[in-house]
Order: structure tokens, then sequence, then C-alpha cells
């Protein structure tokens, strides 16, 4: 078959090995009735964390949940045990909610299934505990369809060329959550794989359905994030014109479950989880440090298994790693709240972090990881450095509170992320959206990406042939799997950091002793002379704020396991990282 690399349309086909690139057919524009092409457009209304809204049950109850691609399940709040919040989420108890709760009694379709009480504890620490639900009247809301045309001699290929029309679309789930306990205060449209084996939930999973109803050619989705407030999430479909090359396949890292309820010491494949090799701190001037790998070869890179987590506004490497970091970004560390900040005009000076995934790098802005810290509600009083300068919270952490590493929001709104559920297999590339263009024109990286996004509108159906448009990885020796358990998680670290990075908070101060102490990327002479400082463009996320109100934002997830306020002084900051 001959391989043709500017096709507007190809069905699905993953190769076996995962160094080979998948055949291609060519396809025609054909005058006939389209089909519908689902794509769910959820929003951030903090520019952290996406959602979804749906109706529920009949008579309708709206409800905004988390895309969560971390766990397979659909969940919501229950109403009887999360009222809304009376005085708004920031003047409220933890057990309320502002985005919408199910009451069961409302819904003349809804019934409580055989068997009903469930409890889990999901990789990243999310909890929850209910009774499983079942009605058939869920409406996915802000859905638009795309048109496509089966040609005659194919049936199985789509030719993505019509329009979008759109409209709500109604699905009968037969079983999802209703939690009465949870760290947590958001629900969840959860699109992980299912755990086939829980005899409780088994395959009640809203992409399995979707596929076995024929709706989407299998379980399978693709993920763009438009920018920090929009995201694509386009079932059963990959969009070629919305990534830059190369689309790089994986398959899902196993990890032995210890922490289900049921099944333990099972191994699954149902989350996604790959291989990083490395991270790199690239300046205005095009140098780059690494502070993962010392080797340029891939093949012998070092290898951290990370989970892709929507849900997670951190982003949890490892302590060596985060060190290094700190070193080359000129953080500190404050044991008094358990949290890392940098000055705010490090997300000024044009540079951005490579997250290296073998023969893959997605680059992103260090403003994504940077949020102005406040003493007060209203964000008049602004935490300082001694020097006066403003102060940020960095929002890479060590990741001893897992005992794993999560790649948080603040990575995947730079990603375009391919996930096909029935091979176990996830595909990423740098998403063609607002990030990629901040870092092509503000910034002068190393090694820009040279490749170009289609300039036609390239959407493919996915079939149970796996990942179209991909290039396999060159990444060796592949972890065999990752434990999670109780177990394995560490306590913090912080009290062997090294002083040169650490800082007391005092009467809104962050006291560091020498300013000057560490010899980082940004501040040594060979670098201060090229000219580095000179670029004062501004950026997005360094206006992002979090103060007492934005600790009382962060509530709205309500993690208790993951979210931990400190008060030092008057002073109410975020610390650890939080899960929403």
């Amino acid at each position: 078959m001959i391989i043709t690399k500017l096709l507007p349309v190809l069905l699905l086909a993953i190769p076996t090995l995962q160094s080979t690139i998948p055949p291609t057919k060519s396809l025609e524009k054909r005058d006939e009735e389209p089909v519908a092409f689902p794509t769910i457009h959820a929003t951030g209304t903090d520019g952290l964390v996406y959602h979804v809204d749906v109706n529920l049950g009949y008579k309708p109850q709206e409800i905004s949940l988390r895309v969560d691609i971390a766990q397979p399940h659909i969940w919501v709040l229950d109403s009887t045990f999360y009222p809304e919040c009376p005085g708004g989420i920031y003047n409220s108890s933890a057990h309320c909610q502002i985005s919408g709760a199910y009451n069961l009694s409302d819904s003349i379709t809804g019934v409580v299934a055989q068997d009903p009480y469930v409890s889990y504890t999901f990789p990243d620490l999310v909890q929850i505990n209910g009774t499983i639900v079942q009605d058939n009247y869920i409406q996915l809301l802000n859905l638009s369809t795309e048109g496509y045309y089966y040609p005659d001699d194919e049936k199985d290929y789509r030719n993505a060329n019509y329009g979008t029309q759109h409209d709500n679309f109604n699905v009968s789930i037969p079983r999802f959550i209703s939690v009465n306990s949870s760290n947590l205060r958001v629900g969840a449209l959860g699109l992980a794989g299912p755990n086939t084996d829980d005899s409780y939930m088994g395959n009640d999973n809203i992409l399995k359905l979707l596929s076995s109803a024929e709706f989407i050619n299998s379980s399978s989705y693709s993920l763009y994030p438009q920018d920090e407030y929009n995201l694509d999430i386009i079932l059963g479909g990959v969009n070629q014109s919305l990534y830059f090359e190369p689309l790089v396949i994986f398959n899902k890292i196993p990890y032995l479950d210890r922490l289900s309820n049921s099944k333990r010491d099972t191994i699954r494949y149902n989350y996604p989880i790959i291989p990083l090799t490395n991270v790199l701190v690239n300046n205005a001037k095009g140098s780059t440090v690494s502070v993962v790998s010392s080797s340029s070869d891939p093949t012998n890179a070092t290898i951290i298994p990370v989970m892709l987590d929507t849900r997670a506004t951190y982003t949890y490497l490892p302590y060596d790693v985060v060190i290094k970091l700190a070193i080359q970004l000129n953080a500190f560390y404050s044991s008094q709240s358990n949290s890392w900040f940098v000055k705010c005009s490090v997300g000024q000076l044009g540079a951005s972090l490579g997250f290296q995934f073998g023969n893959v790098t997605v680059n992103v802005p260090v403003s994504n990881f940077l949020a102005q810290v406040f003493q007060d509600v209203n964000e008049t009083d602004p935490v300082l450095f001694d020097d006066g300068s403003d102060a940020c919270l960095l929002s890479i952490v060590p990741n001893t509170r897992f005992g794993y590493s999560i790649i948080g929001s603040n990575v995947l709104q730079a990603m375009y992320l391919a996930v096909d559920n029935t091979n176990d297999q996830v595909a990423i590339a740098q998403a063609n959206n607002g990030i990629y263009s901040q870092l092509n024109n503000t910034y002068l990286l190393k090694d820009p990406i040279t490749t170009t996004a289609g300039s036609f509108s390239a959407s493919v159906i996915l079939s149970d042939s796996g990942i179209p448009f991909v290039q396999g990885n060159n990444v060796s020796d592949i972890v065999t799997s990752v434990t999670f358990s109780s177990a394995s998680l560490a306590t913090d670290g912080g009290s062997s950091y090294p002083a040169e990075i650490t800082a007391m908070y005092t009467s809104g101060r962050l006291h560091t002793g020498d300013p000057n102490a560490i010899n980082s990327f940004f501040t040594s002479a060979n670098v201060q002379n090229t000219g580095l400082l000179t670029n004062t463009a501004s950026t997005k996320r360094t206006t992002d704020k979090f103060s007492a109100a934005g600790v009382a934002l962060a509530v709205d997830g309500g993690n208790a396991g993951a979210l931990m306020m400190g008060v030092v002084s008057g002073f109410v900051l975020m610390i650890t990282g939080f899960v929403l």
C-alpha cells in the first residue's frame, strides 16, 4: 500500500510495532448525506482545568463535570449530601457545591442499581463513595457535529469536509455513581479505559458505550486545548490540522493497582501513562539545559513514567528533577507553606520548558507554571521578595505526595493528545494553538519545531485498528509496570532541601538570604551579557493570582488530600498543589 503524507482523511490503523508508520488510503469527496462526528466543547472558568455541561435525568438537572482522563467513570455529587453553597464557594462549608448536583427523586427516569454502594480511590488520590444509579436520560451539552461522507467503495472510511452543526446529544448511560462522600466538590466525565474486572461498574464507560452503539468506531478520543479556557474533546477522531508533527505513539505503561477496593494487585493498562525522558530549560537566546538526563541519545535517556491528568493543576516530578529545575529558575522553597516561589518577572524573560517524550517534545512557556501570590482576598497586597519583586507560586513540585509523577494541565494545555482505549495506546504532539504561537513569536528556542500543520481540515474517524498519522517512538527499555499504592507514598522532603534554595516568609516578604546565591541559568553572567533580561514580553499566565480568594477557588475541588492551606502571619496561600 502506498503511504501518502498529505491526505485529508484516513482511517485509524495502528501497527503492532511502534517503530513503523501505519498505512493510509486516499479518499474523495462525495455529495452524500453526512454522518455525525461529535466534538464536545469544554470550558475552563479558572484557566486551570476544564469542565463539560450535562443535563442529567428527566426533568433535566444541569451539572458541570470535570474532564478527567485519569479515571473511567461518570460520577456526580448527590444533592442530598452536597447542597448548593448558600454563600458561594468561598464562604461555605466543605459539603456544598456550585457546579450542580444530582437529585434522584427529581428524575422520573432514575433508579438505584442493585448492589449499589461503591468506594473508589483512583491513582491521583481522588476518593469517592456513593451509590450506583441508572438514568436513561443524559444529555451532553455544547456538542458540535462535523459532517462526514461515506465513499461508495469504502464504507469504513469517512471524508471530513462538510461543516459544523451545533447540537446537544442524548445518550443512555446504564450506570453512573451518585457520590455522597468525596475529597472533591466537582464530579467527573471519566475518559480512561474501563476496569473490565470491576464487578460493579465494569464496562459502564461513556466511550465504550458510544462505541458499542456505533456512534463512534472505537473507544477513543483526542483532546485539543484551544487555550487555557477552551478544550475540544473529539470523540473517536483525530484532526491533523490541530497539531504539529510528529504525532508520536506509545503503548500505555501498565501499572500494578493496589488502591482499588476490588481486584487488588491487578495489572492494568487503562490509564494514560507514558515515558518522560527529559525536561529542558530553554532561554530566549536559544541555550538549553537538561534537568533530567545527561544523555543526548533518547534511547539511553532516563525514563520517568508519568500519568497524564487533566484534573491536576500542578505537575509532579521526581525530587531531584524539581531541585535542578528550581536552580535553573532561581526558585525558592518555603517550609512554612510547603510551596515553591519564583520571581514573577521570570515569566517575562522569554523562557520555556521542553517536556521530552523520546522523539517528541512539548514546549511550554515558563509563564504557564507561574501564578502571582497575594496576602489578601481583594488581591491588592502582593507577596514580595526581599528586593521588592512580585512573588509567584511555581506549579511544578516534587512527586513525594504520590510516589509517582504526574503531568498536569499546565503542560497538557500545550499538548495534542490522542487516546485509544481499545488498544491501550496514546499519541502526543505539540498542539497548534495559542501557546505554540506564543513560543514561536516571543521565544527563540534552540530547536524550534520546523514541521507545519496541515493546510486542510484533516479529521479522521478512529476504529479498532488504531490511531492515524502516528510515528513510532524511539524510547527503549520501557518500564514494565508502575505500582500505585498507599505504601509508595513518601513524606515531603522539605527538610532536606538545600539551604541555598529555601526562603522564610514574614510580614508579606519572602527572605531568601543572599539573592545571588544561586548561579542560575537566567542570572549567570554569560547569559546576562547576551541580553536575556531585555525581553519584557508579558504573558497571560503571570497575571493569574493566588490569594485567599484563590484558595477558595481551589477548594471548589475540595480535595482535602491534594489541597492544603497554610496560614502564616495572616498570609493564606495554596500549597503543595491541588487536584480539582
